[in-house]
């Protein structure tokens, strides 16, 4: 009888189910424990090891790559800038610049000298408003817009080398900066908008940016340039030295339809281009620039305390506990590890030490906590520790969802006070017919507020 075969078999099934659950975790290795808190001589070892690679200055020009962030993403405001910023073509065919009135920073931009004709140029692509996080809040206008530079890569064969982006970059300060550069694919899941794959290179110069003045004419007689036009030569300038000399630092951004920030540290004072090399992609785009200070003489912003550019509330970051040196020598060692940490930007292999060293730090902190948290811990009370693994998360850019609340509603009090008392932008916003009323419902939707 097939049922009474197929009753006798059931018990035999199950019972090897069973032996083959059981004998699983032989063939597979087991999940990685906890990370545990550094010991003191570990904490040593690691001090020794940062004196040993921050002993020489950096020289200048110099340029190298410092890593990625794919956490960020289009909450910048605060977080990836907090000096100075280019959002791309946001205010099509304009850019939206986040600075002060100084002379430190400049960025321009244009695309390489391989292309169609003497009248192609730099695109300023505006995709309008969305309320996608990957999209950049614009803190001036209060809403998220997605918007690139774009090389009009698309007009032409995929084999041409170029056109590519080129833009040049102004450094007029002495000290150690980061430059980062945000990459989203918006329409990259499908087409031949998925072929983004791209190089980035950075080249010192001595070119000076010159602004194009123009003479004053008497009426009715058009007025003519006294200068020479310095933007086509940004490509044909740029090309040359990518032709002659290496680059002093080069990385590589694809799959990127999730947004990436990808980072460098640079020396000033000096003048840099950058490549954004389209490598045989469908074209070349690019969201924005930021440039902040990481060490060496403050710049007026930041000696000054101007605070974040067109945010006018405060948003600082978390500081690490002030009495905790005061406890013991390991936490004492641990705040001075880490403070080496950010002097050592502007020393040679600095930055190599950089990521490593802080994540071990962080997992330390982040395992005291947990100590605390089951009355293991007997070196520092649980508060401190609590503060340091805020400190660094935030420093590494290790969001949680209490930092994305704080963020948004740093952002709406932001864009509220803003747009109450500065005209300008309030007119702006409510004129053009792109944007939509900032009521309070409003920035709580583009800002992804849930109530």
């Amino acid at each position: 009888d097939l049922r009474l075969q197929k009753r006798n078999l059931k018990p035999i099934k199950e019972n090897i189910f069973g032996a083959m659950t059981k004998l699983l975790p032989a063939f597979y290795p087991p999940f990685p424990t906890s990370p545990k808190p550094l010991t003191l001589d570990e904490i040593k070892k690691m001090k020794v090891r940062i004196n040993l690679v921050t002993r020489e200055y950096l020289e200048t020009p110099y340029a190298a790559y410092l890593g990625e962030d794919w956490k960020t993403q289009g909450d910048w405001t605060g977080r990836i800038y907090r000096e100075w910023a280019i959002a791309c073509a946001t205010q099509a065919p304009w850019d939206t610049i986040f600075f002060y009135p100084n002379r430190d920073y400049d960025v321009q931009c244009w695309i390489g000298p391989n292309h169609l004709n003497k009248w192609d140029a730099l695109r300023h692509y505006n995709r309008g408003n969305n309320y996608n996080p990957k999209t950049l809040w614009n803190s001036v206008s209060g809403v998220r817009r997605q918007a690139e530079w774009d090389d009009h890569g698309e007009a032409y064969p995929w084999h041409i080398d170029g056109p590519d982006l080129w833009y040049w970059l102004k450094i007029n300060h002495k000290g150690t900066f980061r430059i980062s550069m945000y990459f989203v694919n918006p329409d990259g899941h499908d087409g031949a908008n998925r072929m983004r794959d791209y190089l980035i290179e950075f080249y010192p110069t001595d070119m000076q940016w010159q602004h194009q003045r123009f003479t004053t004419e008497p009426p009715g007689v058009p007025s003519k340039p006294v200068t020479i036009d310095m933007l086509p030569l940004i490509g044909i300038e740029g090309e040359k030295f990518a032709r002659q000399n290496p680059p002093l630092a080069r990385s590589r951004v694809r799959n990127f339809w999730g947004g990436v920030h990808v980072q460098f540290i640079v020396t000033g004072p000096h003048n840099y281009f950058v490549k954004i090399d389209r490598n045989y992609s469908f074209n070349t785009i690019m969201s924005s620039v930021t440039i902040d200070q990481v060490s060496g003489e403050p710049t007026e912003a930041v000696r000054d305390n101007y605070g974040i550019p067109y945010l006018p509330v405060p948003y600082p970051p978390p500081e690490f506990p002030k009495n905790a040196n005061e406890q013991n020598n390991y936490t004492r060692l641990f705040n001075i590890n880490w403070s080496m940490l950010d002097v050592s930007y502007g020393f040679k292999d600095g930055i190599k030490i950089q990521r490593k060293n802080r994540i071990m730090l962080y997992q330390t902190a982040l395992a005291m906590v947990k100590k605390n948290k089951e009355g293991e811990n007997s070196i520092i009370h649980n508060k401190y520790w609590l503060q340091y693994e805020r400190a660094m998360k935030w420093n590494l850019n290790l969001w949680d969802e209490e930092q994305r609340k704080e963020w948004k509603e740093t952002m709406r009090q932001g864009w509220n006070k803003l747009y109450n008392t500065n005209e300008w932008i309030r007119n702006g916003a409510d004129i053009d017919h792109q944007r939509p009323k900032h009521s309070e419902e409003s920035i709580k939707k583009l800002l992804g507020i849930v109530d």
